[in-house]
């Protein structure tokens, strides 16, 4: 979801330092000798995307804006967005990061409604809704963000539970 935002709705690329700069356009020279493939093309991929924002990156930032209208709601909202994204990062890529998928996974739906949340309500602020208008009134469990409202202390409470020995 966070990839299809557009470039003024996540943080700007990052000048590298020059000695990070060239390194990479050495690595870059050395991997265009090889032949064209999978995990060369990669590579160069990767090193392309170095000073980018990152799916981290972006999240956190679209986070800061959601707290900066909830952040009292939503207490420690950026550790459950990292540990969804890893997470996410385990179904995507096969890698689980420093995060115990098993301890977790009873949370994944709670996690998936973090990231959905996160992408929704930092839309709709920067959009002009009145958030903490929302926040102050009752509301049933008929919409997501309300069910996820309501259930968010609990969870973040799990959630803290299963990754303290982690």
């Amino acid at each position: 979801m966070f990839d299809i935002l557009p470039p003024d709705a996540v943080p700007l690329a990052t000048e590298l330092s020059e000695e990070l700069a060239a390194t990479r356009d050495a690595c870059v020279k050395m991997f265009r000798k090889h032949t064209h493939g999978i995990d060369r093309d990669s590579a160069l991929s990767a090193l392309g995307r170095l000073g980018q924002p990152s799916l981290p990156k972006k999240v956190r930032q679209r986070v800061s804006i959601v707290e900066s209208k909830l952040g009292d709601k939503f207490v420690d909202l950026q550790f459950v967005i990292s540990e969804a994204i890893k997470c996410r990062n385990f179904f995507v890529h096969g890698n689980s990061g420093d995060v115990e998928y098993r301890k977790v996974e009873p949370l994944v739906p709670f996690l998936t409604d973090a990231l959905e949340f996160i992408f929704a309500t930092s839309d709709f602020i920067d959009a002009g809704w009145d958030a903490k208008r929302w926040n102050s009134q009752a509301h049933s469990w008929g919409h997501s963000f309300a069910r996820f409202r309501s259930e968010y202390d609990t969870g973040l409470a799990e959630l803290q539970r299963v990754t303290a020995s982690s």
